[in-house]
């Protein structure tokens, strides 16, 4: 017998129920494989539907019809994958990939990063994150920024493929590395960045415009634009901070 499920993505980053955690937090559970070693399960599906055997237990966390923007995170290129699981565990072997987009009529599989936005309604299109159980090492201190997306605790308030206008012009470049602690090539642009919005006066706004790491500073009365390609935003201060004015 089968069963429709209701929400394609639910359960994306959950674990078994005797390793859940608790709030917004992640941890990486002990599970022991048969030579007694600590193991991890990638993937347990090979294939793609919209139904699920009743009572099984796996989550069913992949996504039809939707992927993720801009489709190559830096420093990754489109390859070819047999299948859409095939395309996940090229995700989780990558470091900093958080989604992966799989196009079913040419197999490309295309890896994108914690920035990266959710495209609904896109054709022929599965999407899902790096692992079914939401693990990977050192990730504990990582929270839930929306659409199953996780970034450290520091940038929790941060608005993907958003930015302000107007500006202020007060404008620069810090070019993009990849953070030590995390892995995540761009850290270092947003910290410098907020660093110089809470330095500049007028300055409530700050947007990274990716690759290049383009920093751009606006003022209380900007607005903010949606769904804009590349773009990250948050507030001058910490987002700490900033949560609790």
């Amino acid at each position: 017998q089968m069963a429709t499920t209701k929400d394609p993505l639910a359960g994306l980053f959950q674990q078994s129920s005797a390793d859940q955690p608790t709030g917004d937090t992640f941890t990486e559970p002990s599970q022991q494989g048969n030579n007694g070693k600590e193991s991890r399960d990638l993937v347990a599906i090979q294939t793609v539907s919209t139904s699920i055997s009743a009572g099984s237990s796996t989550d069913w966390c992949f996504e039809d019809g939707a992927s993720w923007e801009p489709l190559d995170m830096q420093n990754q290129v489109m390859t070819y994958e047999d299948d859409v699981a095939a395309c996940q565990r090229r995700c989780l072997s990558v470091p900093a990939c958080m989604h992966f987009s799989f196009l079913n009529a040419t197999r490309s599989c295309h890896l994108q990063d914690a920035f990266a936005f959710h495209k609904p309604n896109s054709l022929g299109f599965v999407s899902g994150p790096f692992s079914c159980q939401g693990i990977r090492p050192g990730q504990e201190d990582y929270v839930n920024v929306g659409d199953r997306t996780y970034l450290p605790k520091e940038f929790g308030c941060l608005k993907m493929g958003t930015t302000y206008v107007p500006d202020l012009g007060a404008n620069t470049f810090f070019s993009p590395e990849q953070d030590g602690d995390h892995g995540i090539v761009g850290m270092n642009s947003l910290r410098n960045c907020q660093r110089q919005c809470n330095m500049t006066k007028g300055c409530k706004h700050f947007t990274v415009q990716f690759p290049a790491g383009y920093c751009m500073l606006a003022g209380a009365s900007a607005r903010p634009v949606v769904n804009m390609e590349n773009a990250v935003s948050g507030p001058s201060i910490g987002c700490n901070a900033a949560s609790a004015e």
